[in-house]
C-alpha cells in the first residue's frame, strides 16, 4: 500500500488487491448477454469472470432487471458506457489486424475476456495483458475453474500503472518494440492520477514504431456534467470509493486532443458520448445515452 497526492489530500493506494470495478464490468457485459437485444457486445465468459456474488445477481432475471434495468436513469448509461468501449476498441483492433497489425496490448485488462473469446484471431496475434498482480492472479484462477487452459500466445505481466509505465511494465516481457501494436486502454485512466496517464501515453508513442494504434477512454470533469450524468457520475464516484477504487483524473476534450497531438500522436478520432450514441444505440428506444465519457482512437507517427 501507498499513499498518492490528488487534490492536496491523500489518497490510500492499495495494489494488493483484485479489482472490483473489474467484475462489477464484467456483470455488466454478461447481463448484457442474457437479457438484453439487440446485441452490442457479446462475450460469453463475462458471467464466469465475475465474482460469485455478481453471477448471481446476473443469473436472477429479477434481481438482474432491478439492478441493471429499474434505475434506468443511473444504470442504463453506465452500462451502455461499458458495452460501448468494448466494441468500438475492438472494432478498431480487427481493421488494425486487417493491415498486418502483429501485437495487442491490453493495459488494466481486468476480466476482459478477449483471449477465450477470440480464438479466430489468435493465429494472428500476440496478446499482453497488464494489471495489478492480485487482479491477474484472481482472473487466471477464474478461467482455469472453467476446465479451460490459460490460452497460449498470451503473456501475464503485472503491473502497477500509478508506479510504472506501460512501456517499462513491456520491457519485461517478449514485447517487440521494432514492430507495430495496437494498445486497448479501457475504464482504467479514471483511477489513476493524472500524472500517471500521461506518462504511460508519453512512453507509448515514444517507445513504439509508426503505425501503432491506442484506443482508450476517459472522463469529463464534473462542471461539465449535464442531467441525469451528474447522478450517473456521482453513483460511480461513491461505489468506486466504497471499493477502494477512487476517481481521480479527468480531462477536457480539447485538452486530450492538444495533449495527444503536443506528444506526436494522430488522433484518428475522438467520441463523445453523442457520438457514440449514434454509432451503436441508435435503435434504442429507451434514448440510450453513455456516461459522460469520451473515447479516443489515436496513432504513433513517430517513435523508435
Amino acid at each position: 500500500m501507498s499513499l498518492i497526492k490528488h487534490d492536496s489530500t491523500f489518497i490510500l493506494h492499495r495494489p494488493s488487491q483484485p479489482s472490483r470495478t473489474a467484475d462489477s464490468a464484467a456483470a455488466g457485459r454478461a447481463a448484457h448477454l442474457l437479457y438484453e437485444t439487440p446485441l452490442i457486445f457479446e462475450d460469453p465468459y463475462a458471467i464466469n469472470l465475475t465474482s460469485p456474488l455478481w453471477r448471481f445477481v446476473c443469473k436472477n432475471k429479477i434481481l438482474a432487471w432491478m439492478i441493471f434495468n429499474r434505475s434506468v436513469g443511473i444504470m442504463r448509461p453506465i452500462g451502455a458506457h461499458i458495452l460501448a468501449r468494448s466494441r468500438y476498441a475492438e472494432d478498431q483492433l480487427e481493421l488494425a489486424i486487417d493491415k498486418g497489425l502483429t501485437q495487442y496490448v491490453i493495459i488494466g485488462a481486468g476480466m476482459d475476456s478477449f483471449t477465450l473469446r477470440r480464438t479466430d484471431l489468435m493465429d494472428r496475434l500476440k496478446v499482453f495483458e497488464l494489471d495489478l498482480p492480485a487482479s491477474q492472479e484472481l482472473k487466471k484462477n477464474r478461467i482455469q475453474r472453467l476446465n479451460k487452459n490459460l490460452p497460449d500466445k498470451v503473456e501475464y505481466i503485472p503491473s502497477d500503472s500509478e508506479e510504472e509505465t506501460v512501456m517499462e511494465a513491456l520491457s519485461r516481457s517478449s514485447f517487440s518494440f521494432d514492430r507495430p501494436a495496437f494498445f486497448s486502454w479501457l475504464g482504467t485512466t479514471y483511477y489513476l492520477t493524472r500524472r500517471a496517464v500521461v506518462q504511460s501515453l508519453e512512453a507509448i508513442v515514444k517507445h513504439t514504431t509508426i503505425g501503432s494504434e491506442i484506443v482508450f477512454d476517459y472522463g469529463i470533469p464534473p462542471h461539465l456534467h449535464r442531467g441525469m450524468d451528474r447522478l450517473a457520475w456521482k453513483t460511480i464516484k461513491q461505489a468506486s470509493l466504497r471499493c477502494g477504487e477512487p476517481i481521480l483524473t479527468s480531462f477536457l476534450p480539447e485538452h486530450m486532443a492538444d495533449i495527444l497531438k503536443n506528444m506526436g500522436y494522430y488522433l484518428r478520432e475522438q467520441l463523445s458520448p453523442e457520438d457514440q450514441r449514434l454509432r451503436y444505440f441508435h435503435f434504442s428506444t429507451k434514448s440510450t445515452m453513455p456516461i459522460a465519457s469520451y473515447f479516443i482512437h489515436a496513432q504513433s507517427q513517430g517513435g523508435t
